[in-house]
């Protein structure tokens, strides 16, 4: 008896990567239609996509912060506010 893996789709070369194109060609024609009918949708994914942005900016920067402190080479008093 034949048991199924989950890596057998990458078995054929060609099994897998029409079904993954398809998935993805579904899923945008999907969410383009979802932002005909609902134009919020594209306001809301615009400004998640600066959020997200602005909270990697704030976390990477609070990241430097305290490894500068860490090495010792912390000594501008203009920045210590923050």
């Amino acid at each position: 008896m034949y048991r199924n893996s989950l890596f057998d789709i990458f078995r054929d070369r060609l099994f897998y990567p029409w079904k993954h194109q398809f998935v993805h060609g579904l899923l945008f024609v999907f969410f383009g239609v979802m932002i005909i009918v609902f134009p919020q949708i594209l306001a809301a994914m615009a400004a998640s996509v600066f959020i997200l942005i602005g909270f990697f900016l704030i976390s990477s920067a609070w990241t430097l912060k305290h490894l500068a402190k860490e090495r010792g080479n912390y000594s501008n008093e203009f920045y210590d506010w923050i």
